[in-house]
């Protein structure tokens, strides 16, 4: 038998560094499209324990990874690093939009699993798959797939606790995801129905079950577990904070909500951490260490293409571009003072909180015709995170946690013409118990060109066009007119036309 050669040390110590530097590189462009999102949405705050939780789970595995047999990978190196300079560039333009998260996270994966082959071989991409794949868990998920998820876990929740509260003597009515009680009424917001606690379990229970090591029967298990009790958990809060506004009203459910909140969390977890330490397997044995075989040229290669992919971007968007190609002059609101009725109303301190607006109100008044109109209007500076949370303001979001229920009616574009100043609005159609409502919603970016002022803002031919011109960063602003239960032999759109042509206004 011929002697073993030992591996020269530092040529390893620096191998593992340059692997250990690209696997994090590779992941940096979806970070930084992610963390936007964990910022400004409380659903998404456990994201930022993600990379710290991940980083110990490659550690974890480190010292006991097999012998390296590398292979071969850089032409998927250089096909992913191409891909991802347009995934780069419509990312920076839609910061709002999570399909961008996805694809960057796909592509960081990929480059990921690539690096593991052309180091380690197969056997280290199977071997450290899960701790490459765990990131994803922090990507926001996409709309078509949260919302009716997070309606239907609030009519739920609302539903159950509703039956509880009367089980234990405390009339209650459920309107919506609204609950009614004789102190007031209490609202089963995203925070109550579940949805954090759901994703949040999720994530701890993935990773529960790589950091115990446990088998993919006992992992599936502490997944259904974790859910279960998530849903569970949050029926218990939203009682308990019932009985507290009967009790003590509306005040007290203010000064209880976030400490139930985080008591429900701690109870989550520790429970999850039980459930994964009594199936925990017995502490296997580690391998020897295996210094890796020389993968630098890739991790380099990886590092170089994601710092060119940063460069072309601010290239793309540094482009000169003439400032007069915007459309007509920023739209204002002027309020209707003067009208019967009206009224401008306070915005809650945690609406406030929530949107962080740079200018905001909220009014109501009756028109010409003696029909019930309210009106909120947000404003929002240049910024990433501004552009994300103008986006994010819409009444199929933030009108059904009210309480409204949509009517099975398709949505219809009206186009407004005022003062030189052309908008589209979206006209839905909502139910407040037996009153009729007629939502009618703006989006308004600051400085679009023609080709993309008038359209769609959530359209993809929208979303293309905007990184097509080099715009991002954007600032915005909304305005959503109300009418509520109008004569039935009306048409809203006419009174609608009439109303805004005296509230849109060019900015002077």
């Amino acid at each position: 038998m011929s002697p073993v050669v030992p591996h020269s040390r530092f040529p390893s110590r620096a191998d593992t560094i340059c692997f250990a530097f690209a696997i994090a590189t590779a992941w940096l462009p979806w970070l930084l499209h992610v963390r936007l999102e964990w910022a400004v949405n409380p659903q998404y705050g456990y994201g930022w324990a993600v990379p710290l939780l991940t980083l110990h789970l490659w550690t974890a595995r480190w010292p006991s990874r097999p012998a390296p047999t590398p292979r071969s990978a850089w032409p998927f190196h250089v096909v992913l690093l191409a891909i991802l300079v347009p995934i780069g560039i419509l990312s920076s333009a839609n910061p709002d939009w999570r399909t961008c998260g996805w694809l960057l996270g796909g592509v960081a994966s990929t480059l990921g699993l690539c690096l593991l082959v052309g180091t380690g071989g197969n056997s280290w991409m199977r071997f450290f798959l899960f701790p490459c794949l765990f990131p994803l868990v922090a990507t926001p998920w996409p709309g078509f797939v949260e919302e009716p998820l997070v309606s239907a876990l609030m009519h739920w929740v609302t539903a159950v606790t509703v039956e509880l509260a009367q089980w234990i003597g405390i009339p209650a009515l459920a309107k919506g995801n609204l609950i009614l009680i004789s102190h007031g009424v209490l609202g089963v917001d995203e925070a109550c129905s579940g949805v954090r606690s759901l994703q949040s379990s999720l994530m701890a229970a993935l990773f529960l079950g790589e950091f115990f090591r446990l088998t993919f029967r006992h992992r599936s298990l502490l997944v259904v577990s974790g859910l279960t009790l998530a849903f569970l958990l949050n029926v218990a809060r939203a009682t308990w904070l019932v009985s507290v506004v009967h009790r003590g009203g509306l005040d007290a459910a203010t000064r209880w909500h976030d400490p139930a909140g985080w008591t429900i969390f701690a109870l989550l977890s520790v429970a999850l951490f039980g459930i994964a330490w009594s199936q925990a397997p017995p502490a296997l044995p580690r391998s020897a260490p295996v210094h890796p075989a020389a993968g630098r040229a890739g991790a380099i290669l990886v590092m170089t293409g994601i710092a060119a992919s940063f460069l072309l971007s601010t290239l793309w968007f540094w482009r000169d571009r003439s400032p007069d190609q915007a459309r007509n002059a920023r739209w204002t609101i002027v309020p209707p003072e003067r009208a019967e009725g009206f009224e401008e109303m306070n915005i809650p301190d945690d609406v406030r909180r929530q949107l962080r607006f740079n200018e905001g109100l909220s009014m109501r008044w009756r028109g010409g015709d003696g029909w019930e109109w309210r009106a909120f209007y947000f404003r929002w500076e240049a910024g990433q995170s501004q552009a994300l949370l103008s986006r994010a303001h819409r009444p199929e979001v933030c009108l059904p946690s009210a309480g409204l229920v949509p009517v099975d009616t398709p949505s219809r574009i009206v186009g407004v013409t005022t003062d030189g100043i052309t908008q589209r609005f979206t006209h839905q159609i909502y139910r407040d118990g037996p009153v009729l409502v007629h939502v009618f919603h703006a989006f308004d970016q600051q400085a679009l060109p023609d080709e993309i002022a008038g359209r769609d803002p959530w359209a993809l031919t929208t979303r293309l066009a905007l990184a097509w011109h080099g715009h991002r960063h954007q600032g915005g602003q909304v305005l959503s007119l109300a009418l509520l239960d109008p004569d039935p032999a009306a048409d809203a759109e006419d009174l609608f036309r009439k109303e805004i042509a005296g509230i849109l206004k060019r900015a002077r």
